[in-house]
């Protein structure tokens, strides 16, 4: 992996475990599951965490959500 390419990585990978623990951390039982793996050349991260409420998918993508 590049140089540069790892820094994004790793900055978008930082980003969603703070979200995570954010989230998690208002909840009652604190979860938070990390799965990464390499599948065919490709590594695959799934992170998965306790929330509160209920999402809505379609304001996934826009700011401050």
């Amino acid at each position: 992996m590049k140089t540069d390419t790892y820094f994004v990585a790793c900055k978008i990978l930082g980003i969603l475990l703070d979200n995570a623990i954010e989230a998690a951390s208002e909840t009652k039982d604190k979860v938070i599951l990390i799965d990464i793996f390499l599948d065919n050349d490709v590594i695959n991260i799934y992170i998965e965490n306790s929330f509160k409420g209920d999402v809505d998918i379609s304001k996934i993508y826009k700011k401050g959500r």
